[in-house]
């Protein structure tokens, strides 16, 4: 009878506590570990620059830095901040591929040529009006020189909504 005692109140509550545990252990398995990520990139949300960046489209052409004599190809850009800037590629760029890059501004700001790296590309899903693969490629640009600072300035004001002055 005493055997009988220590089962239930032992050994049932040790299984079903036994149980509980092994279910939340595979549950927490099954979720993708995000907590990690989140205290690593500080604040959540989908925009993590520190730069404003513009939706526009500025027409431009680039080339690929030490590379085996390459022709100028052409773009735009999809969008452009101080720090970097959205393009339209109809070729596959690798991810760490230096580009000479001229922008083609206004009269007043003329051409304005800076040096960017790729880092990111993505394939855009193709148009029926346009039968070329198209990519979009984030380019962090990688300002060498006081003059295309103040050239890229002059156009990230033109570009700018308010007119306001571009924060660098």
């Amino acid at each position: 009878m005493i055997w009988m005692a220590v089962l239930i109140v032992v050994v049932v509550p040790l299984a079903i506590w036994r149980v509980l545990v092994q279910e939340e252990a595979l549950e927490a398995r099954q979720r993708s570990p995000m907590g990690w990520i989140r205290r690593l990139w500080g604040k959540p949300g989908p925009n993590r620059r520190h730069c404003h960046r513009y939706r526009a489209t500025v027409p431009l052409t680039y080339r690929v830095v030490n590379a085996a004599p390459k022709p100028v190809a052409t773009s735009q850009t999809r969008d452009i901040s101080f720090g970097g800037l959205g393009i339209v590629l109809y070729e596959k760029l690798p991810i760490g591929t230096t580009l000479e890059l001229t922008l083609q501004g206004s009269p007043s700001t003329g051409l304005v040529v800076v040096q960017g790296v790729v880092q990111w590309v993505r394939e855009v899903p193709q148009q029926t009006s346009d039968p070329r693969r198209q990519f979009w490629a984030g380019v962090q640009l990688l300002h060498t020189g006081m003059t295309s600072i103040e050239h890229l300035r002059a156009l990230l004001e033109q570009i700018s909504p308010d007119g306001r002055r571009a924060r660098v």
